[in-house]
């Protein structure tokens, strides 16, 4: 278990256990979150997808990958 972020109305962790890792975010903001999420993009082989929620909530913003989470939702990403 690892906090990712808490700040905004929006609440981040990652759980991992062996070769398996989810990124769990929740926003209980009343306006959609936008985030950089620079510990998505560590190690080059790292690819995330969104395995609950809005697919289009993970892009890529300048070669980065970035969440927008809409309101009071959340998001489960999973590396694949």
């Amino acid at each position: 278990f690892a906090r990712r972020y808490a700040a905004d109305g929006v609440y981040m962790f990652q759980r991992s256990l062996e070769a398996e890792s989810l990124v769990v975010a929740f926003n209980v903001a009343g306006e959609t979150r936008r985030l950089a999420v620079s510990f998505l993009d560590e190690g080059q082989a790292a690819a995330w997808q969104v395995v609950w929620g809005d697919r289009a909530g993970l892009s890529l913003d300048g070669g980065r990958r970035a969440l927008a989470i809409a309101p009071r939702s959340a998001l489960v990403l999973q590396r694949v």
